[in-house]
């Protein structure tokens, strides 16, 4: 009996796992609330679990942006809040999502240790690959400001579609 309340126990833990991990793939706000909301959220959440303080800025405007576009940009911001919050030591970050007529723009900033951009050539994180990648695919420029002891800047533009 022990062991089969074990093996139960362990099958709704997978279960539980099963569906966060769902969850974190399709991100309900990001369906139900849209982009701009659901980018708020997450930075409040973010700050609140990273302990360091978040600034956002969400146009509303790029609510209808197409789904694979709204969750790429979304990919994004995680990665890079979760990056800075990793490497940067930073006591302030900020995010800005905004719409200017047929392009939308994201920029995350931090106010962290930054690095030399110049040794990425020979040791670039899979963080910045994969945010450049995601931007490429939306027909978007990836850039990135980073200096030692000024911070980074990631800035992402792609067509509104």
């Amino acid at each position: 009996r022990a062991t089969i309340d074990k093996i139960q126990e362990k099958m709704i833990r997978v279960g539980t796992d099963l569906r966060q991990l769902s969850h974190d793939l399709h991100p309900p706000a990001l369906q139900e609330a849209g982009l701009p909301q659901a980018v708020r959220t997450y930075c409040e959440q973010f700050s609140e679990s990273a302990g360091i303080p978040v600034a956002c800025e969400a146009d509303d405007g790029v609510r209808d942006l197409s789904r694979g576009a709204a969750l790429a940009l979304f990919r994004i911001v995680q990665e890079a809040l979760g990056n800075a919050a990793k490497h940067a030591q930073a006591k302030q970050m900020t995010v800005r999502l905004t719409r200017s007529a047929d392009v939308v723009s994201l920029t995350v900033s931090d106010d962290g240790r930054g690095f030399d951009s110049s040794s990425l050539a020979t040791a670039g994180g899979m963080g910045l690959i994969t945010m450049r990648e995601r931007a490429s695919q939306l027909n978007g420029k990836f850039e990135f400001e980073s200096a030692p002891g000024r911070g980074t800047t990631i800035s992402v533009v792609i067509p509104f579609r």
